[in-house]
């Protein structure tokens, strides 16, 4: 059984109110967690500040934020010129 069939919304999606956009899990990971290791792997190496663990997950974050957004309107847009 999957999350929507159980009826529980995924943290990720339901964290930023996406309504458009619906990435699956392995996306979610790549985006959540991935962003993490990368932000870790960055400052470990000395190539980054501390700061890069919070800021690429929360930066990640505002990037699919804004295409939520962008898409509802793209939507809307396409609705209004299609109705004659």
């Amino acid at each position: 059984m999957t999350h929507r069939e159980q009826g529980k919304p995924p943290f990720y999606p339901k964290l930023l109110h996406l309504q458009h956009v619906h990435p699956n899990a392995w996306q979610r990971a790549v985006l959540g967690e991935g962003m993490a290791l990368v932000g870790v792997l960055l400052a470990m190496a000395d190539l980054a500040s501390a700061w890069s663990v919070v800021a690429l997950p929360a930066a990640m974050a505002g990037v699919v934020k804004a295409h939520d957004l962008l898409a509802g309107r793209l939507q809307g847009r396409l609705a209004t010129r299609q109705d004659p």
